[in-house]
């Protein structure tokens, strides 16, 4: 497993993302997750992926995408989390106007923050992730894994039984998973150079909703046990598999700690 990446000179910088919760907008999550967990999570799957990634495109360089994983939500820490549900509902005029608020909000961390992280551009890796270039590989996975994590922690509440996750709330008008298949559908159009790593490792394969009311009603809160069986959803099986794997007792507690009733 890789070294964690080192962020403490980025002083402030753990405590404000662990403030800001996922899902905020959704009354209960069980399992309620924030920007340091995720931000970790997809750490992980990026590491995991990595030597697929690099079979396929041999520049791809795992460092560098993790460091992307790692920042790719520190403008929420300025503009808040909005959820890629609400930016489903935006006009092409709304979306312009938050890419632009996001690229400001670059540009402010990067005057706040130190100019490097993990030997690269703090900066740099952050513009890159949000212009999404056409042949920036680390970006696209990155972006890739960004909605995968979501799915993996959606599917969590509603094996856990989380009627709430069936719905949508204020401006997220599809439930979670709904939302999401949105972006995996069409995900190889979106993302070109994504195309080629289908059938490379199982991350890439492609994804289909599952029966939610099923999940949620034979649901039941994760243990031990139910952590180390197989599941009828083979997306967060994955999900939940890997992350146990590089994350070790870090991941364990995410995903066995019930944050509320």
């Amino acid at each position: 497993m890789l070294p964690e990446i080192d962020t403490t000179a980025f002083v402030g910088r753990k405590e404000k993302l662990i403030a800001i919760q996922r899902y905020a907008k959704f009354p209960r999550m069980l399992y309620r997750t924030n920007l340091w967990t995720h931000t970790h999570r997809m750490s992980w799957l990026v590491e995991a992926v990595g030597p697929a990634v690099q079979h396929v495109y041999p520049t791809f360089n795992i460092e560098r995408a993790r460091t992307m994983a790692f920042v790719h939500d520190d403008i929420e820490m300025i503009i808040g989390d909005i959820m890629f549900g609400a930016k489903l509902n935006m006009s092409k005029e709304d979306m312009d106007t938050l890419h632009a608020t996001e690229l400001a909000a670059v540009k402010t961390l990067a005057k706040q923050f130190p100019k490097i992280i993990h030997g690269y551009s703090y900066q740099e890796v952050m513009e890159r992730y949000e212009t999404l270039a056409h042949d920036d590989i680390e970006a696209q996975v990155v972006k890739y894994i960004d909605k995968f994590d979501a799915l993996g922690e959606s599917a969590h509440e509603l094996f856990a039984g989380n009627d709430v996750f069936l719905h949508g709330y204020s401006e997220v008008t599809l439930p979670p998973i709904e939302s999401l298949m949105t972006f995996f559908t069409p995900v190889s159009t979106t993302y070109p150079l994504l195309q080629k790593l289908v059938g490379r490792h199982p991350l890439f394969d492609p994804i289909s909703l599952p029966d939610t009311a099923a999940l949620v009603k034979n649901g039941t809160p994760h243990t031990n046990t139910t952590l180390t069986q197989p599941t009828s959803y083979p997306p967060y099986t994955l999900w939940r598999d890997t992350i146990l794997t590089y994350g070790g007792t870090f991941a364990e507690d995410m995903l066995l700690k019930q944050q509320e009733v």
